[in-house]
């Protein structure tokens, strides 16, 4: 027997509370799904360095800009992680929100911060945060010894 989905969406809402924050970086299946292209092809076209990605250690992060880029215009299920609005340079984001901003889990966040890729530069009381501009600059390659690619 399975709970109605009435049900199920609730328990959700009160686990995963909306923050408001969306999504700016995208996993293989969403961008290939945006750019209309085989997964198996856009999997050899990150492999050979051919589109800037950046690899987690168990998958690759598309930003949203990159993925815009290459189409060439605007797509109603891709946000552009330049744009001020969603990503602001001077706000302090959780690692809770990261795992929304960047669509991975909490054990890829944490590798990202303990491997240094995403800096936690703010610290109030036990909790740590890192500021937009150290996130965009993850996305936007400031990490860049550290990318994957040809």
């Amino acid at each position: 027997m399975t709970a109605p989905d009435f049900q199920v969406a609730a328990v959700r809402r009160l686990l995963y509370p909306d923050t408001g924050l969306k999504r700016i970086a995208y996993g293989v299946p969403e961008a290939a799904d945006a750019l209309e292209v085989p997964r198996r092809k856009l999997w050899a076209l990150l492999r050979g360095g051919q589109i800037p990605a950046l690899w987690t250690g168990r998958r690759w992060i598309l930003p949203g800009g990159t993925v815009l880029a290459i189409l060439g215009t605007e797509h109603p299920d891709i946000n552009d992680h330049r744009d001020p609005l969603l990503l602001q340079a001077d706000r302090l984001y959780t690692r809770a929100n990261l795992t929304v901003l960047l669509g991975v889990t909490r054990p890829v966040v944490r590798g990202l911060v303990e491997g240094g890729r995403v800096e936690e530069s703010e610290a109030i009381g036990s909790a740590r945060y890192s500021t937009g501009a150290t996130v965009r600059a993850f996305l936007d390659g400031a990490d860049e010894p550290l990318r994957k690619s040809a």
